[in-house]
């Protein structure tokens, strides 16, 4: 299995026990994103630290300690 094949995704999400609708999936390839979202996973493609720490702020995570 690979990305972004849907059987990688549920393979992941079995392992962890963790379901599409309460899982993250971060990735720097538009295409490995667009799959995880076509499984139910919320998608996030990364390109920079800045953008991803708010990102993180929006689904309430802050890490500024």
């Amino acid at each position: 299995m690979t990305k972004p094949g849907k059987g990688i995704y549920v393979h992941a999400l079995d392992k962890v026990g963790s379901t599409p609708e309460e899982s993250l999936f971060i990735d720097d390839s538009q295409a490995n994103v667009d799959g995880a979202v076509a499984v139910g996973m919320v998608g996030f493609l990364y390109t920079d630290v800045a953008s991803f720490l708010n990102y993180l702020k929006t689904l309430g995570i802050n890490l500024d300690n």
